[in-house]
């Protein structure tokens, strides 16, 4: 039925117009689609409230047109105006009333939906919510369990479940159940610090400084967490005794380890720089083999010797065991460490990494290659910088075990190292280059962890696709980017960056039809349903990568959103083809602000994805207290999906097909 809406939409995105009153109910819902992707929902409400007013519709338009009311009521937060087109035992009427904040409603249609048969964990979930919101923490309990016995991935009811039980005092279960919430949604981090709080209510302060750390990594916006880990250590001063012993006693005892594989020829094999750390104050490495300074060629060592790097008011100085051994002016100037045996690492302890995503933490990591510490002139003088330079094959050796897990099929293997390679020379020298690098460590290039991640199938892999990359028909290699699931189908470069690129849209090969330029009933179904495909092919797809629900506080938002109030509003403004949300208007107390891109993830919570469908919740007077998001997929949905590859493996595809597939409009080719 859109047809004409799929080959003409790009077209008239953004483009106000003027309807016929005798244009077909058919092209209303088109045109009333296409104002939903374009951002102008009063408009798509319009349309879609004419269609279901219409005595010409056929009963399918007045059905979708109705159902795609109630999605985008449920968006806007008009509540009523979404239950008025709900039939009376729909169980959406239960989530709709508890997120109206009309809890008693909600607990009583959740009730009569309970006697009828209806067993539904989301309405469950949903009267758990009204319940404890009504201090009823009992029964609420009570709805969790049909959630526990109907959901296949109950974080939601975990994380609620330890909500209730802090609240009531019971802090030993409530910090198993934030636990078990995590392990079943890692993305959790909002329950790192109400773990805390319980652990420090039960006197276990080394065990809530571990979480506080991770939460102040992981949310780096979250002052209670920082204000809560400064009270630990106030009134635990042992602690940091105790893990300052800890330190001394790991750069005694520790030694950087060895690498098995070598890469033949590593002389000719082009080089990479890695920013590992930038606003370093201080540092703490081992050497693992007879070592020298490139710009002190007379300051040697040998394996064993313990570096500290230090920042003064203007220069870095470097200890060797206790003892100072040069200075380096801080900026514009680098000093870095050579070791003479290529199967020899440099073990950097303590090194904090993915800071402000729920993988941030503190870890001892060895690394290949040089270790490069400065800060490139004009950067502001906020610490130094660390970097990583290494052959380009060494750094596949770590990136592709760090990206796929290394028990995934071969072919996924070999196509994760073709396309890690292409993105390598494709990006690197580039935006990264006023920092002093070319690539980041972190998944805002990609995941490198150094030697520690390595493993044999994975070095097996970058040995078979040795020097092979990605080429477009210009010959120029291509920037092949990858997520970790794309949810079912990918989008174009230019729907999701706006520029130019040839990395284009496809769909799952199992999908079996054009899935694109969805109705919003359609999308909502979409991402609350687990299509088979690919993406979610057992045993590669992570449940909560493939589809996810995520709950972010509205303090939550004005901290990682400063200056504008408190936010009562989030309204989604341009959608990508596959649905992937181009802009979001933060509507405040203080003002409104729009938030694009990639930044809506880490700007709205976290989310996993711009594949998404987001409510408002609001407490009984009518205040928004959070909002919901479910969405579908994990990363920004260009490119290769990494667990559809290994799907694509897993039936047989060749590691060409594969990259085949993602990316149509490229071609493997021998770089060197």
């Amino acid at each position: 039925m859109h047809l004409l809406l799929r080959r003409f939409l790009p077209v008239f995105l953004g483009v106000t117009a003027v309807f016929a009153v005798t244009a077909s109910e058919s092209t209303r819902l088109d045109d009333a689609i296409r104002h939903f992707y374009g951002g102008d929902i009063p408009a798509a409400i319009r349309l879609f409230t004419s269609v279901v007013n219409s005595e010409q519709a056929l009963a399918a338009e007045r059905d979708e047109a109705r159902a795609s009311l109630v999605t985008l009521f449920r968006m806007t937060g008009r509540f009523e105006d979404a239950l008025s087109l709900l039939a009376d035992d729909d169980p959406q009427r239960v989530v709709l009333l508890q997120r109206a904040g009309m809890y008693e409603a909600a607990r009583a249609a959740y009730n009569a939906l309970f006697e009828a048969g209806a067993h539904d964990a989301e309405a469950a979930l949903a009267a758990a919510k009204a319940a404890q919101s009504l201090g009823e923490y009992a029964q609420a309990e009570d709805y969790l369990r049909v959630v526990f016995s109907e959901s296949p991935v109950p974080a939601g009811a975990y994380q609620t479940l330890g909500e209730l039980q802090r609240s009531t005092g019971r802090y030993e279960v409530a910090v198993e159940s934030f636990r078990t919430a995590r392990r079943l949604e890692p993305n959790l981090t909002s329950t790192l610090l109400p773990e805390a709080q319980a652990l420090v209510e039960l006197g276990r302060y080394s065990e809530a400084r571990p979480v506080l750390q991770r939460a102040r990594s992981a949310r780096p916006h979250e002052t209670d967490a920082v204000a809560l880990l400064s009270r630990v250590e106030s009134e635990a001063p042992e602690l940091l005794q105790r893990e300052e012993l800890d330190r001394v006693e790991r750069r005694a005892t520790r030694d950087a380890p060895w690498v098995r594989d070598v890469p033949a020829d590593a002389e000719r094999i082009p080089r990479v720089r890695i920013g590992l750390a930038e606003g370093l104050q201080e540092l703490w490495l081992k050497t693992g083999a007879d070592w020298h300074l490139a710009e002190y060629p007379e300051v040697t060592g040998s394996r064993g010797d313990v570096i500290q790097l230090t920042e003064t008011t203007s220069d870095i100085v470097l200890r060797v065991n206790d003892v100072e051994r040069t200075r380096t002016p801080v900026s514009g100037h680098w000093v870095t460490i050579v070791q003479d045996d290529p199967r020899a690492t440099l073990l950097v302890f303590d090194l904090e990494h993915s800071s402000g995503q729920f993988s941030a933490g503190i870890e001892d990591r060895a690394y290949r290659g040089t270790l490069a510490f400065g800060r490139p002139a004009g950067v502001a003088p906020t610490g130094f910088t660390m970097v990583n330079e290494l052959d380009v094959e060494s750094y596949l050796y770590s990136v592709v075990p760090s990206e796929m897990p290394a028990w995934w099929p071969e072919a996924a293997l070999e196509a994760q190292a073709i396309a890690a390679r292409s993105y390598t020379f494709a990006a690197s020298r580039s935006r990264f280059l006023p920092r002093g690098f070319d690539l980041l460590g972190s998944v805002a290039s990609a995941f490198y962890r150094g030697v520690g991640g390595e493993s044999p199938r994975t070095t097996a892999a970058v040995n078979a696709t040795r020097g092979q990359v990605l080429r477009t028909a210009n010959g120029a290699i291509l920037s092949a980017v990858y997520s970790a699931n794309n949810a079912g189908h990918t989008d174009s470069a230019v729907d999701v960056w706006g520029f130019p690129s040839p990395l284009v849209g496809v769909a799952d090969p199992q999908l079996g039809e054009d899935p694109w330029y969805r109705s919003p009933a359609a999308l909502a179904t979409w991402i609350r349903s687990r299509p088979p495909s690919f993406s979610s092919a057992a045993p590669f797809s992570y449940w909560n990568a493939y589809r996810w629900e995520l709950r972010v506080d509205v303090s939550d938002l004005a901290r990682r959103n400063p200056g504008t109030g408190t936010i009562t509003a989030l309204i989604p403004e341009g959608r990508s083809p596959a649905g992937r949300v181009q802009h979001v208007r933060l509507i405040g107390s203080a003002g409104s602000r729009m938030v694009s891109g990639d930044a809506i993830r880490s700007r709205l919570g976290g989310l996993r994805s711009n594949l998404f469908l987001v409510e408002p919740v609001v407490d009984s007077r009518g205040h928004t207290t959070h909002f919901v998001f479910q969405g579908a997929g994990w990363g920004h949905g260009v490119g290769m999906d990494q667990t559809g590859a290994a799907g694509m493996a897993q039936a047989g595809f060749s590691s060409i097909e594969i990259l085949h597939h993602y990316y149509p409009q490229a071609e493997v080719s021998v770089y060197y």
